[in-house]
């Protein structure tokens, strides 16, 4: 294990910023997550930590140990690659013992470490076939296999599922997850997929132009974004701008479509202020007749989808805008194309943001 430090990291190519002044520290043991879109400087955050780039400006310690300057094969970290970099010539036995050669190690103790490697990713049956007689989820684990068997302090995994389908995704989440919880490896990894991040991560930090806009435990960025970016780029959200009218127990928003109250804190923010309300389409319900809400919204339904799990409405306000609402396992159609609905929500789902310029 490892603790991973980085004191105001920035890095440019080509004049252009890449990463600006990143802080961050990733305990012990921890399962931690870069997440953001294409372009954030994840990957290359990722590159600094291996040592395939150095920074421009800043520190990076592995366990209180200024590593900066240390070549990537002596800071005891191995990196998963997103395109797997398999040798195809070389039977999966020989991919996991290629990176033991530089180690000098006996050759009882390199097959003792690969055949231990070999069973972390349940790959044992097929050492002897090479990287093109296997699927890509086998791929990914002779690839993750080959990272763990040169037991490092750190794993670095760098989009190491984009290349699967759905199905196979879903089922390497799973194998990593009950993988790191065997281990207690620190591990890093980066990814934009949003579902990967809340599903697997200790904690996470959302990247956006080279900065960090937050970092925190899945479950608080998801319910407490700090700003509208990170709203919109963690799972699904509809947003409401208003100017806030009333703050003392509760907020009043004043909107084009109406009056909505939060209960949930707010700091910095004044009255008078514009802000943004962000709501989860899952905390909006189309309303049944005779039932209420605290916050309650005409319109009608312009569109639905059916996804067999879940059924999408996108409600159309009077100003035109359209709001998601998210029924789970729905066994009834709640309106159609066209008909006038109500939708409601409850104050403590209406998280409250300054608006960005």
């Amino acid at each position: 294990m490892a603790k991973v430090q980085l004191h105001q990291i920035s890095k440019s190519f080509d004049n252009t910023a890449v990463l600006d002044n990143i802080s961050l520290t990733i305990e012990d043991g921890e399962f931690f997550f870069l997440l953001g879109p294409s372009g954030c400087g994840k990957t290359t955050l990722l590159r600094l930590i291996a040592g395939f780039n150095p920074p421009d400006h800043g520190r990076i310690l592995l366990n209180n140990k200024d590593v900066t300057e240390v070549p990537p094969h002596k800071r005891h970290t191995a990196m998963v690659f997103q395109n797997y970099a398999l040798w195809p010539h070389m039977t999966i036995r020989e991919n996991l013992a290629f990176g033991l050669n530089l180690q000098h190690l006996s050759t009882t103790e390199k097959k003792d470490r690969v055949n231990k490697a070999l069973q972390m990713v349940q790959m044992e049956t097929y050492a002897e076939r090479t990287p093109n007689q296997l699927s890509g989820g086998q791929q990914q684990r002779v690839a993750l296999g080959r990272a763990l068997v040169l037991e490092p302090a750190v794993v670095l995994l760098d989009e190491p599922l984009s290349n699967l389908d759905a199905k196979l995704r879903l089922d390497m989440r799973v194998h990593l997850q009950e993988l790191h919880q065997r281990l207690n490896l620190t591990m890093i990894y980066v990814t934009h997929d949003q579902n990967e991040a809340l599903s697997l991560a200790d904690r996470m930090a959302v990247l956006q132009d080279g900065r960090i806009r937050q970092i925190g435990k899945p479950r608080e960025i998801y319910d407490q974004p700090a700003n509208t970016f990170v709203a919109d780029f963690i799972g699904e959200t509809n947003f409401l701008t208003g100017i806030i009218r009333e703050k003392n127990t509760q907020i009043t928003i004043e909107t084009e479509i109406g009056t909505i109250i939060s209960t949930k804190p707010v700091e910095k923010l004044q009255l008078g202020d514009e802000v943004v309300c962000s709501i989860r389409p899952e905390d909006i319900r189309v309303l049944s007749p005779g039932d209420s809400r605290p916050n309650m919204i005409a319109g009608h339904v312009n569109r639905r989808n059916y996804l067999g799990n879940l059924e999408r409405y996108f409600i159309r306000l009077k100003n035109q805008q359209d709001i998601k609402s998210i029924e789970f396992n729905s066994r009834e159609v709640k309106a159609r194309k066209g008909e006038a609905v109500q939708i409601g929500f409850y104050p403590d789902d209406v998280v409250v943001l300054r608006k960005e310029a």
